[in-house]
């Protein structure tokens, strides 16, 4: 019997809905509510407690559904926000104190990755809330993660986790026509970042054509990452032990070495800013990736990142200023427009739009 018809069983004898997430199909269809202590506690084969959406397809309050898909990671293993036409969209609402929710899809992603200390949890991440943080969550070596919150449509608060390897480059293909078939998930068609290992046989093949074309810049295999954040037009090591001679040009600036993709990290902190319009802590978190990633492009971008932090700190009074630096910089460069346009621009876009 399946794990939905189970459910559906349990569901109309009025019995208490106990389950092991582990008893699903890999990329099997979600469309329950896991209790957020089991959602940053529990493992795949450890028994959670399941319960229904409400009428305007809202997970109760202490629950969530997962979590939206971020793209191109592999993340919790519940994943949402997926629509037929392949795109992502998830959001919740509230009204006169009346919460609506479209999740889209939802799926089951199991990877019961191997940790320091047991496996991975329900979230994705391989430690509690209080001690994980980016890459210092409880994951083994070679094994790296971004640690995450997110709101539920009640306010409620809730982490998660997203990881890759090490060494890793873009797995499978961009299409997304293909990732989803009958009723469920292909995780092998799903592009992604290489993942970390595994307790589960995805008959993942490694053996993929890694080139990539962004704009007019080609790059084949592993290339560059300026912020130890894997982004589109530059995906590498994100420890930089990889020996690397490349040559890229941006704009009027060149760079040998150690490349440097300025419009690049413009647009992943446009993203990302866009995505987190309604919560200041992402906003600020945001900021300091966005400065980050120019505090590591080497000595000519000194000027470049103070810049960018004294014109941030004018519109972002509450984020922590004490963390973000340009020490590892030093030096000036200059840009084919004025920086602070840009950042003007954005705010104007960000908060009076």
């Amino acid at each position: 019997m399946s794990s939905l018809k189970k459910l559906c069983l349990l569901a109309c004898l009025g019995l208490s809905l106990s389950v092991k997430m582990d008893s699903y199909k890999q990329g099997e269809a979600f469309d329950k509510c896991i209790t957020i202590a089991d959602w940053e506690g529990k493992e795949l084969g450890d028994d959670i407690t399941l319960s229904d959406r409400d009428s305007n397809g809202c997970c109760p309050t202490g629950t969530v559904p997962g979590v939206k898909h971020y793209s191109k990671y592999v993340g919790a293993q519940v994943v949402c926000g997926f629509k037929s036409d392949g795109t992502l969209s998830f959001s919740t609402s509230k009204s006169n104190g009346v919460a609506t929710c479209t999740y889209n899809q939802c799926y089951v992603w199991k990877q019961n990755i191997e940790c320091a200390s047991g496996h991975q949890r329900l979230n994705g991440c391989c430690a509690a809330k209080d001690d994980c943080a980016t890459n210092n969550c409880g994951f083994k070596d070679g094994c790296k993660n971004y640690a995450y919150s997110m709101t539920n449509a009640h306010g409620d608060k809730s982490e998660y986790c997203l990881t890759y390897n090490k060494n890793y480059k873009m797995e499978y293909t961009s299409d997304t026509s293909d990732d989803q078939k009958d009723g469920a998930l292909d995780i092998t068609k799903v592009y992604q970042y290489t993942a970390c290992e595994d307790d589960h046989d995805h008959d993942h093949d490694h053996d993929h054509d890694s080139t990539t074309t962004t704009g007019s810049t080609t790059t084949t295999g592993s290339t560059c990452d300026v912020s130890g954040i894997p982004v589109e037009a530059c995906e590498d090591d994100h420890d930089h032990d990889h020996d690397h001679d490349s040559t890229t040009t941006t704009g009027s600036t060149t760079t040998t070495g150690s490349t440097c993709d300025v419009s690049g990290i413009t647009s992943k902190y446009t993203t990302c800013a866009t995505n987190a319009l309604t919560d200041m802590g992402k906003q600020c978190d945001c900021i300091s990736t966005f400065v980050g990633d120019y505090g590591k492009c080497g000595g000519a971008y000194k000027d470049a990142c103070e810049s960018a932090i004294a014109t941030y700190k004018k519109s972002f009074t509450s984020c922590n200023w004490d963390g973000m630096s340009c020490d590892s910089t030093s030096g000036a460069v200059s840009f084919g427009v004025s920086w602070l346009m840009v950042l003007a621009s954005m705010v104007a876009t960000f908060w009076f739009a």
